[in-house]
């Protein structure tokens, strides 16, 4: 770093001559305008419509009625998405870094700062002044919890330690237990991204500047504390040395803004250290190093500017902390116009017609009685009368005559008809826009009545899109700030998952878009107006997908999503993101890595004539098979019988045969007897039926053996095995020995198998 060259003495005079010229001017300018809005705003208009002794003192408060209409559509256009702010990554390799740093930011301003509150803050401000300021800055303060625990064992406590990031404040161990009781100090973070809306009236810029950035000096005043001060780190011996009447009386604005507290006197303590003192925090560009070119600088200024002490000042690296968030910008100038500049003087307009259509009324009410000097008894009855008080009067006396004020309330409606007229013209709030008047709808066109509307609608658009630039710059900053200051990964809940982001991977110039939302109008013509985009969206996708174009329908599918989402949130659901599929880069990869994988399968129609052909041909080859199983098992059925029928025919004239042949040898040799004639004639018929039943088996077997052949699908294995075993015991038996059986008187009568 450069080292300084101007001398602390220097740097005081500077900055006291700088401030000089920057609050007379503001003093000058502005701060009767600003106290002026403030009065408006809370109907304070004694200074500018007096009232009357005895007239009607209401007072129309037209520039808090258009204020409180607008705030709300202007609120619902920036909190209505689930992401304050997106940043757009200047490279490919930062695509996923602009997602995060989206989250990151919108995580630091709504929850680690109270966001709301600022926006809150911050839209007052620029309706009722045309200008806030927003400050963001890194404050490098540690943030710490600090938490008593009673009856630790010393594990417990050595256990507590070896967080780094615990302290042990305070520690007392109980000598009849002894457990321990101690007073812990957990560090939270060494420093922290803050957003914070400064008072219009303790900021100052000097007269020149038409923007913050080119400003050659910007101020923040604040009143501190001594102690505050010294927690800051001042030297001691400086705090001490400044004077305890250092606070001036309040400024313009905080006398209107406190109506209902004493202002203008002196904070008094007898307490030194929280007496208060008036901190100027300056933002300066001078030339520090004599090179010839401004460098900025921080300096902390105590005091009037006129006597003050410089506390401390340092070369600032970082970007001017403040923003200008604008409600009507002018050309060439810092200041913009307001909300308040656009009512006020209708203000006094419809504050002093309503006065007098009431006056008008009350006089019209009460008709003042003519009568003759002395004719009424009772004159009380005409001066203070009370109600049902008769009127006595004199015998003789003339009659009352009552005198009627006309009436001209008519009249002045009409004219604060025309002069709320005027203050929608101006500003775009009107009875349709608040729809609260039925009457402002009737005799009209549907176009008509919504063409006003949108016409009424664009204004308060056009003071939303306004704050969106301011608020660009403020999250830029922020980017900065975080990069250079936030040296570690944080972990944060999104969408209900916790992740963890390191900001150190951001890159800082980055730009910004506000999440604004479609419209400021109602919550109906914003989800009519997407639904009508989200129909034609898919329509587009369609026809794509008609064309056969799948990659251009593919990338219609994020953008639909994302109208669906912006419809959720216009109907006020926060994070409607997480009702619907992610449509990251890795999703989306992912999604066309599929249509791809589907593409080279066949479409079901194509499936399905593939699957028609493939029923046919197999219809067809049944039916071929069907063919040739019939005639195959009609040629086994014929080739077999004919087999079993020579067969039968070979067994019975070989039975036949050798029944002849054993005759002839036992008819030689002159011993068969005729229990052996039985026997053979037994066994040859035996033979001859075991050979027709076999021929049978094998005929059956024949047929299942081709019914099997012809058709895969059937299946007669148990009535095949079946059969085969059959045929094994008649051919068991066939081979078997045999015994004769016979009868008492010793005839033969048959014969028997020997298993």
């Amino acid at each position: 770093m450069t080292a300084k060259q101007k001398s602390d003495d220097e740097i005081k005079n500077l900055i006291a001559a700088e401030l000089r010229q920057a609050i007379n001017y503001d003093n000058s300018e502005n701060a009767s305008r600003r106290e002026k809005a403030i009065n408006f705003f809370h109907g304070d208009l004694a200074e500018y419509v007096p009232v009357k002794k005895g007239r009607s003192s209401v007072t129309s408060k037209d520039t808090s009625d258009t204020i409180g209409w607008m705030k709300p559509s202007i609120m619902r256009t920036f909190m209505a998405s689930g992401r304050f702010c997106d940043y757009e990554a200047n490279t490919q390799d930062y695509e996923q870094f602009a997602e995060q740093a989206g989250d990151y930011h919108h995580n630091e301003f709504m929850k680690e700062n109270d966001g709301y509150g600022i926006l809150s803050d911050a839209t007052d401000d620029c309706l009722l002044h045309g200008d806030a300021i927003v400050k963001t800055y890194w404050d490098d303060s540690e943030q710490f919890d600090t938490t008593i625990h009673s009856g630790l064992t010393e594990e417990q406590l050595t256990l507590i330690m070896q967080d780094k990031s615990v302290e042990i404040l305070a520690s007392s161990i109980d000598d009849e237990t002894g457990l321990i009781d101690a007073k812990i100090k957990r560090i939270k973070s060494k420093g922290r991204l803050v957003f914070d809306v400064v008072e219009r009236e303790n900021f100052g810029i000097n007269e020149q500047a038409d923007t913050i950035d080119e400003a050659r000096i910007t101020y923040h005043r604040r009143e501190m504390t001594r102690s505050d001060l010294i927690e800051m780190g001042f030297k001691k011996e400086k705090i001490k040395e400044l004077a305890s009447d250092m606070v001036p009386d309040w400024h313009l604005e905080e006398h209107a803004r406190e109506q209902d507290r004493q202002t203008g006197l002196q904070d008094s303590t007898n307490d030194k250290s929280m007496q208060l003192i008036e901190v100027y925090e300056c933002y300066l560009k001078t030339d520090v190093d004599g090179d010839g070119v401004a460098e900025m600088i921080r300096a902390y200024y105590a005091g009037n500017y006129a006597g003050g002490k410089l506390l401390e000042w340092e070369i600032w690296e970082d970007d001017n902390p403040f923003t200008a968030i604008q409600c009507y910008p002018v050309a060439h100038r810092f200041e913009s116009n307001s909300v308040s500049d656009e009512t006020m003087d209708i203000q006094v307009i419809q504050t002093t017609l309503w006065r007098q259509m009431l006056d008008n009324m009350y006089a019209h009410n009460n008709p003042r009685p003519e009568v003759e000097k002395g004719s009424v008894i009772n004159s009380e009855s005409l001066t203070a009368p009370k109600f049902g008080q008769p009127i006595l009067k004199k015998q003789g006396s003339a009659p009352i005559n009552w005198q009627t004020t006309p009436f001209i309330g008519d009249k002045a409606l009409m004219a604060m008809e025309y002069s709320s007229s005027v203050i929608e013209k101006r500003t775009g709030v009107s009875r349709s826009t608040m729809a609260l008047d039925p009457e402002a709808l009737q005799n009209q066109t549907a176009t008509a009545v919504q063409a006003g509307k949108d016409s009424s609608y664009s204004k308060i658009e056009l003071i939303a899109r306004n704050m969106a630039e301011g608020w660009k710059q403020v999250f830029e900053k922020a980017l900065k700030i975080t990069v250079r200051h936030q040296d570690r990964a944080k972990t944060i809940k999104i969408r209900g998952n916790w992740t963890e982001i390191d900001p150190t991977c951001f890159d800082p110039e980055m730009k910004v878009e506000i999440n604004v939302g479609l419209g400021t109008g109602s919550r109906d013509r914003d989800m009519a107006m997407l639904n009508n985009v989200a129909l034609t969206q898919r329509e587009l996708m369609q026809g794509f997908l008609g064309m056969g174009l799948k990659g251009p329908a593919l990338e219609m599918f994020p953008k639909i999503i994302k109208t669906f989402t912006k419809i959720g949130e216009s109907a006020g659901i926060r994070n409607a993101d997480d009702y619907y599929p992610a449509t990251d880069e890795q999703s989306m990869q992912k999604i066309m890595a599929e249509v791809q994988q589907m593409s080279q399968q066949p479409s079901p129609e194509q499936m399905k004539m593939q699957a028609e052909m493939q029923m046919k041909d197999k219809e067809l080859q049944m039916q071929i098979q069907m063919k040739q199983m019939d005639a195959q098992v009609q040629a086994n059925k014929e080739r077999a019988q004919a087999e079993a029928d020579v067969l039968v025919d070979e067994k019975r004239l070989q039975s036949n045969m050798m029944i002849e042949e054993q005759k002839l040898n036992y008819q030689t040799q002159s011993d068969l007897t005729d229990a052996q004639l039985k026997e053979m004639e037994i066994q040859s018929k035996r033979e001859i039926d075991l050979a027709e039943i076999e021929t049978k088996i094998k005929i059956e077997m024949a047929k299942l053996s081709a019914q099997n052949s012809g058709d895969e699908n059937v299946s007669n294995g148990n009535e095949s095995a079946m059969l085969a075993e059959l045929l094994q015991t008649i051919q068991a038996q066939m081979v078997a020995p045999r015994r004769l059986i016979k009868d008492e008187n010793g005839d033969i009568i048959g014969a028997e198998t020997i298993l």
